[in-house]
Order: structure tokens, then C-alpha cells, then sequence
């Protein structure tokens, strides 16, 4: 076994060689090599496992999406190549991924989430492969309370009954999700397949040859057991299916961590109070007095709401209004560049004196009295500075660069994408659209007549 080395040296190579991976990968899904699909899922959760990563390293919000699919589709891909407990294994893991404690329940129950509802139907025909039919029809059962309403789901359960010899509920099942949409195609299929298992074989491989179908094709499933079942599962169920939504990966942080926050609310909170009231915070408008012992992040998010809240009132209502506070604007950054121009030259003056002044005040040895018991002294030193410069570059250079943003303020006001926002089931002959119903309008009458 080959030990894989994490030599990236910045946040820029770890985005390229995660990209080039998932893309790769992505092209072996397509062509269903399953064996290179999971070694590249692996791949990909091994370059961004947060152990390679500096301590203080959040990652944006977007990696646990990424995540979730990553886990799921090579869930998908064990099931292709029979290793239905690893695929267990990664759809729980994603489970984990996208679960959401409830406040104020000690039980530990988790808030239910659309996204939990194609992964209970792949876990559920995992369980029923590897021997778990009592976990299978638990996940089966979360599945249709998630989502009552889709006939993919009573499938899901459907397929369950029958591989635990209980035809009866099966049916049961079917006939549901019928009256949701008479025209479904699997649930067609699966009844059919059921009323053909209840005759004897001889007749049942009759009828197949008949409708000339293949004996071992998946027109004839009827269980989770079925040998064809991965292949009926992919074409027919494939509402329970998710598509590749992040297919661009950026793992730059999006916030500083909440170290460097508080660090530099502390550096903010001292230098602008003197030493004698350094105890207890100024009060900031929209907002409470709180003391120094406190979290600091809490402070920071307070005062970001507060500035948010007052910009989104202080908003321009008229055409005039606009162009005043654009002037505003303008005016409050030249102000800002100006301070910063000056701050700087004075700090590079002042680094010009104290450099003339320390070289004024240096005493000037003459060459004669310099003794020759001194000069070895000096050689050791100069050397043992160099090694302490070496060892410095060595780990500058060793060190792994990360560009934090800084200019961040909390997000409180944030516009809903709602047109170009994903959706998680899709049919792709009808395209990505919502259905539309057609209104009966009636024709108004007049008043009077």
C-alpha cells in the first residue's frame, strides 16, 4: 500500500488538486468505472480532511454540501461493485453531515431535512442486502415520512415488504402510491412483477418469454433482493436520486476564525480605553453594556447586526436620497485614504530617525584596539545567527499559507436565490421546472345589466 504525502503549500494548490479530483471522478461516474469512483471519493475526503489544515481553519459553509454528496455517490458506487456495508457505512455518515440537533431536546432528536430522504431509501436497500430487514423497514418508514406525498417512497417500502415474504402489505403499499399518480412507471412494474411471482415458475418464465423480456433484467424485480435491483434502481427510482450540485469546490475560509475575531476585538477594546476603565465596555447603540469577561465573538456579532440594522433603515427611499448618500460615501473613503496616506508616511519617517538616531549613538571601536580573544566571539555569533535565520526560512517555508479575509462582517440581511437554487428531485424529461396548474378564471359580470 502506497502512503499518501500532503506537500500542498497553500489554500491555492489544495483548491486546484481538489478540482482536478472531483472532476475526474465525476468523468468515471459517467463512464461507471465504480472501482476508480471510489478510490477517487476517497481521495477527495483525504485531501480535505481537516487534520492537514491549521488549527484555527474553518471551513466555508458550502463544504459540508460538498460532503454530503461526496458520501452519498460513493455509497452508490459500492452498491454497483456489492459492498453494501461500506455503502451503509458512507450514507451514514452522510446522515451525520446534514443532521441538525433540536434545541432543547435531551433525547438527541435531530430536525428532519429533505436532504435525508435519498439517503434513508439507498440505506434501506443496503440493510435489505447485507440481512437488516428490520433496519430496511425503519428507513423505509422515514422515507415516507418525509416525503408522504411522492410514490417513490411507497416503492422504497413496497420493495421492503417483499423482501421480508410480505406480498400483502406490499401491495398495500403500491395501491398508495397509485392514488398519488396513476401513471407511475415503477409502481406499474412492481405490481405487475408481484402478480407474475404469484404463479407457479414454469408460467411466470412464460409470461417473461412472452413479453420478451430478459429473465434477468430488471422488468421482472419484485425485492431489494433481486440481482438487478442497483440497475431498476438508478432508472426507475431516480426521483430518489441526487445530482451533482457543487461541482466547483473553494475551501478558503469565508470568515476569519474565532480566535483571530477575539483577538482582534481585544486589540480593537485596548486600544481605544485607556488602562483605567479597561474592565467594562462601552455601551454601542442597539445593543447592551457587556463586560470584557464575556465572549468577544458575541460582541463583534452584535455590533455587525447593529450596522446592518441602522443601513437597512438608513435606506435611500428617493432618487435624490441615492445620490446624496453615494456623495457621503465618497467623501467618508477619501477621508479614510487620506488617514491612511499620512499614518504611513509618519511611520516611515519615524522608522528613518530611530534607524540615523541608533546609528548616532553607536560607539565607534578603533581597529588597534580591538583584542584577538574578541574576534572568535564574533564569528560564533554571526554564525549562530545564520543558523537561526536558516531554520526560520526552513519553516516560513514549510509553513502552509492560508489568506484569511479580513474586511468581514456578519451576514443579517441576505437575499434568497430562489431561481438558480438546486432542487433535490428532478425528472429530466420534463426539465428542472416546477409544475403549473392553469387557473379557471371566471368572466366578470357587469353591475348592471
Amino acid at each position: 500500500m502506497v502512503k499518501r504525502m500532503w506537500k500542498f503549500k497553500s489554500m491555492e494548490e489544495v483548491n486546484t488538486a481538489v478540482n482536478m479530483a472531483l472532476k475526474t471522478t465525476m468523468f468515471n461516474e459517467r463512464c461507471r468505472r465504480w472501482e476508480k469512483v471510489i478510490g477517487g471519493y476517497r481521495h477527495l475526503l483525504w485531501m480535505i480532511d481537516r487534520k492537514h489544515f491549521p488549527e484555527d481553519y474553518e471551513p466555508p459553509a458550502t463544504i459540508q454540501m460538498f460532503m454530503y454528496e461526496m458520501y452519498y455517490h460513493l455509497a452508490v458506487a459500492y452498491q454497483h461493485v456489492g459492498k453494501h456495508k461500506q455503502a451503509i457505512t458512507e450514507l451514514t455518515n452522510a446522515i451525520d453531515i446534514v443532521s441538525i440537533p433540536k434545541n432543547g431536546c435531551l433525547a438527541g432528536c435531530m430536525t428532519n431535512s429533505c436532504l435525508m430522504t435519498p439517503i434513508y431509501a439507498r440505506r434501506a436497500f443496503a440493510h435489505a442486502k447485507s440481512g437488516g430487514m428490520v433496519l430496511a423497514k425503519k428507513d423505509a418508514e422515514k422515507t415516507v415520512v418525509l416525503d408522504s406525498r411522492n410514490p417513490d417512497v411507497y416503492c422504497i417500502r413496497a420493495l421492503v415488504h417483499s423482501a421480508n415474504d410480505n406480498e400483502r402489505h406490499a401491495k398495500k403499499d403500491l395501491e398508495l402510491a397509485l392514488n398519488f399518480n396513476p401513471t407511475h412507471n415503477c409502481t406499474l412494474m412492481l405490481l405487475k412483477a408481484l402478480n407474475m411471482a404469484e404463479i407457479s415458475p414454469f408460467q411466470h418464465l412464460q409470461q417473461i418469454i412472452k413479453h420478451g423480456a430478459d429473465p434477468n433484467s430488471y422488468t421482472n424485480v419484485n425485492s431489494f433482493t433481486h440481482p438487478c435491483m442497483v440497475e431498476f434502481f438508478d432508472k426507475m427510482l431516480f426521483g430518489l436520486s441526487l445530482p451533482h450540485t457543487v461541482t466547483q469546490v473553494d475551501l478558503t475560509p469565508d470568515k476569519p476564525s474565532k480566535k483571530s475575531m477575539e483577538n482582534e476585538a481585544l486589540n480593537r477594546s485596548q486600544d481605544s480605553r485607556p488602562s483605567s476603565s479597561r474592565s467594562q465596555v462601552e455601551p454601542f447603540r442597539c445593543g447592551t453594556p457587556v463586560t470584557s469577561e464575556q465572549n468577544k465573538s458575541s460582541l463583534r456579532r452584535r455590533k455587525d447586526y447593529g450596522a446592518a440594522l441602522r443601513k437597512h433603515l438608513a435606506r435611500p427611499e428617493t432618487s435624490a436620497d441615492f445620490f446624496e448618500n453615494f456623495k457621503k460615501e465618497r467623501r467618508l473613503k477619501a477621508i479614510q485614504d487620506d488617514i491612511q496616506r499620512r499614518a504611513a508616511s509618519a511611520d516611515a519617517r519615524s522608522r528613518v530617525q530611530t534607524s540615523s538616531s541608533k546609528r548616532s549613538h553607536e560607539p565607534r571601536v578603533p581597529a588597534a584596539t580591538k583584542t584577538t580573544n574578541f574576534e572568535p566571539q564574533v564569528v560564533k555569533t554571526d554564525r549562530n545567527n545564520k543558523e537561526k535565520e536558516e531554520l526560520e526560512g526552513s519553516s516560513k517555508k514549510n509553513a502552509f499559507i492560508m489568506n484569511m479575509p479580513t474586511s468581514y462582517t456578519i451576514p443579517v440581511f441576505q437575499a434568497t436565490n430562489i431561481k438558480e437554487a438546486p432542487r433535490m428531485y428532478y425528472k429530466p424529461w420534463k426539465g428542472d421546472k416546477l409544475p403549473v396548474a392553469e387557473l379557471i378564471r371566471r368572466q366578470a359580470t357587469p353591475v348592471f345589466y
